[in-house]
């Protein structure tokens, strides 16, 4: 066996066995915000920007659509046969009346983007301020808050509903001067809190890990 050659071993650099300093290893970029955390995870989800994009442009339909499609969504034109397909002078066809689809739709689309966006919301303040409550003080307000919940959650929604419907419309109407305006304010309400739970549970839960 040959000898190790000393002159080759003195140009091998060995490993420095010197342990890491703790103040290398801390990042130099700063931290995200939590805004910045949810906006970089909602754009690398694939579905939720389609989401996003769906909504923006139905949005956007029913708010400028009727100013560009200005067909009246009441006409009946008795010179179109009724339940016609769609044509270049009626796009999306025509209803059981000879009514054009597509005005209606644009039309029908405020109402249901309206009471979608302002029940929600109310339902997330209800929620959230429930959540908050509940979570916060602990206890038997913990309790009642969340007996509450598992009352309303028991509920049948849709019998509930059209039963507070059939009872408080003419008083809302009177109300309010209008029927029309009075069934949506019904309406909207009678969705917000009816749809709260969730979210109540949600934030009592982060209430409590914090």
């Amino acid at each position: 066996m040959s000898e190790a050659n000393p002159a080759l071993e003195s140009k091998v650099a060995l490993p420095s066995k010197t342990p890491l300093n703790a103040d290398a290893l801390v990042l130099t970029k700063p931290p995200r915000s939590l805004w910045a955390n949810a906006r970089r995870r909602f754009f690398k989800h694939r579905l939720a920007v389609l989401g996003m994009a769906v909504l923006m442009f139905l949005t956007l339909a029913v708010v400028f659509g009727p100013l560009i499609y200005t067909v009246d969504r009441n006409d009946i034109d008795f010179s179109v046969p009724t339940m016609a397909p769609p044509s270049l002078t009626n796009p999306m066809g025509t209803d059981d009346l000879g009514r054009d689809i597509l005005a209606r739709a644009l039309f029908g689309g405020r109402l249901t983007l309206a009471v979608g966006f302002i029940a929600m919301l109310l339902a997330i303040i209800v929620g959230t301020s429930i959540g908050l409550i509940s979570g916060f003080f602990g206890g038997i307000v913990d309790q009642a808050m969340m007996w509450i919940t598992d009352l309303f959650l028991s509920l049948p929604q849709l019998p509930l509903f059209l039963l507070i419907y059939y009872l408080f419309r003419d008083q809302m109407a009177s109300t309010f001067g209008s029927e029309q305006f009075g069934t949506f304010v019904l309406v909207i309400s009678l969705i917000g809190l009816l749809n709260w739970m969730a979210t109540a549970r949600i934030v009592r839960a982060s209430v409590q890990s914090l």
